[in-house]
Formats: C-alpha cells, sequence, structure tokens
C-alpha cells in the first residue's frame, strides 16, 4: 500500500455498517464520513463502498460529487486493503 500523499486517481473509502462495532454512535460516524467524502471530493474523485442496500442513503448524505458502490462489506476498513491506483483500477 503506498503512502496517503503518494499519486493516486481518487479516494476510496467504506461506509460505516457495524452498529456493534459503532454502537449509539453510528448515524453519527456515517455522517462524519459523509462530510469528509465531501471535502475530498471537492478536490478528487472519491468513490464509497457500501454494503447492498444502503445506496440510496450514503448518496443522500454524500451528495453529488462522490461515487457509490454497493458490494458486501464488514466495516469502514479501507485502509486495510483498497487501493485506487494512479491507472484508476481497484
Amino acid at each position: 500500500m503506498p503512502a496517503e500523499w503518494a499519486p493516486h486517481a481518487g479516494c476510496l473509502m467504506e461506509w460505516p455498517v457495524r452498529r456493534e462495532l459503532w454502537g449509539d454512535r453510528l448515524e453519527q460516524a456515517r455522517d462524519d464520513y459523509a462530510a469528509v467524502a465531501r471535502a475530498i471530493a471537492a478536490f478528487e474523485p472519491v468513490l464509497m463502498v457500501a454494503n447492498p442496500g444502503d445506496g440510496r442513503d450514503v448518496r443522500d448524505r454524500c451528495a453529488a460529487g462522490v461515487d457509490v458502490v454497493e458490494w458486501p462489506i464488514n466495516d469502514s476498513w479501507m485502509r486495510e486493503y483498497g487501493y485506487l491506483g494512479d491507472e484508476g483500477a481497484l
């Protein structure tokens, strides 16, 4: 995994989903992730990965400029395995 400051094609994020992890702060975490995604989207493309069925909520919270793909996930651990390289491929 390259460093955060290395050249890349965009930002790949993953939506918070596990209530057992976030507890009563899950909705706040989602609002915060959406705010971060919107801020980043002002400068580069953002792709948010969300569980199937969560796409509409993510799109509503993140608004235009943040693309959403629905794919089974277990929480917001994208830094552990996601990379959107300078070629633009996952």
